[in-house]
């Protein structure tokens, strides 16, 4: 194959397109190829820890059926590859991942709050190093958010309320996680504030669950709800998307007729179907990631008093059986 033909593209270096990156190479393809149109993938350190082949700077132009006489495919009988032009390149591919979401211009946050300079839909504070920031939100695009204020050197909580991480992509879920068990989050999987207000300058969260008491940051950012893009919005052909092999990232119930869509947490597994020669890696259960917490316990005791701790949930650290 030439240097810009791939098994499988990939639009967008978020959660969900880190997830099937790594899935896919994991069960057995071997040319993956994300093309992200920012400088930055919302995890940077699995590029190199998975070995991820990343375009940066590269926008989606058109996805269009190869002439068959053209391909250089060896699905045989499956029919054209599939061209997927950036203003870049253009490339040559059995499949195509479209994980880039797409701002909701509807969207508004689900409780009180007068959004201005420090109350923020999306952003990052221009300042974030040693400022304390809540994140709202129970998606991967909330967790896309902490991490990046972690990054930047802010105080991070994030308020799930009521996110499931069992329902994020596989990426989003294990980076969930990582920011908790390195303590660069504080993670409150069932809080979210009732209101938001700026007390003295500055976003005060008022929270009824008597678990959490009111808290006052130097910002808070709501991570929005993104909406899968349109075909249009990527050039994609009615060709190109009737041969089953373009696939958007997603949620089923809101998506238009006759997409391929299907959620972060379950892409990889739809997608494998293209490959028939690839295996899929499962993974772990709620019950084996607790077991593969070699030390938690033990830590926790020591910090706790030496308490004696039965059990350890390391999706809510904070609740524990004792």
């Amino acid at each position: 194959m030439s240097s810009n033909a791939y098994e499988l593209v990939i639009f967008g270096g978020n959660a969900g397109g880190l997830s099937v990156a790594v899935s896919m190479q994991e069960a057995g393809l071997e040319q993956v190829r994300i093309l992200e149109p920012s400088s930055a993938v919302a995890f940077p350190e699995l590029v190199g820890e998975h070995q991820l082949d990343v375009g940066y700077g590269e926008t989606v132009q058109s996805i269009a059926l190869a002439a068959p006489s053209d391909t250089n495919s060896d699905g045989g009988s499956s029919g054209s590859d599939l061209i997927v032009t950036t203003q870049r390149h253009a490339y040559r591919t059995r499949a195509v991942v479209i994980a880039q979401r797409g701002d909701n211009p509807d969207w508004r946050p689900p409780i009180a709050a007068s959004i201005g300079e420090r109350i923020l839909i999306d952003q990052i504070p221009t300042t974030a190093v040693d400022e304390d920031v809540l994140v709202i939100g129970h998606t991967d695009h909330a967790v896309e958010i902490a991490s990046a204020l972690a990054t930047a050197g802010a105080g991070v909580v994030l308020a799930g309320g009521g996110m499931n991480p069992a329902l994020m992509s596989p990426a989003g879920e294990s980076w969930l996680r990582r920011l908790e068990r390195e303590r660069r989050a504080t993670l409150l999987y069932r809080s979210i504030p009732d209101q938001v207000d700026e007390v003295d300058g500055y976003p005060m969260a008022f929270f009824s669950d008597r678990r959490t008491p009111d808290l006052q940051f130097d910002h808070v950012v709501f991570a929005s709800e993104r909406t899968i893009l349109q075909p249009e919005e990527v050039g994609a052909t009615q060709e190109a998307l009737a041969c089953g092999r373009v696939f958007f990232i997603g949620d089923v119930d809101l998506a238009t007729e006759g997409l391929a869509v299907a959620p972060g947490w379950d892409i990889a597994r739809v997608v494998a179907q293209v490959f028939p020669q690839v295996e899929l890696v499962e993974p772990p259960s709620a019950a084996e990631r607790r077991r593969g917490f070699t030390g938690a316990i033990e830590e926790l005791c020591a910090e706790n008093y030496n308490a004696t701790i039965t059990h350890f949930e390391p999706t809510h650290s904070d609740l524990w059986v004792l």
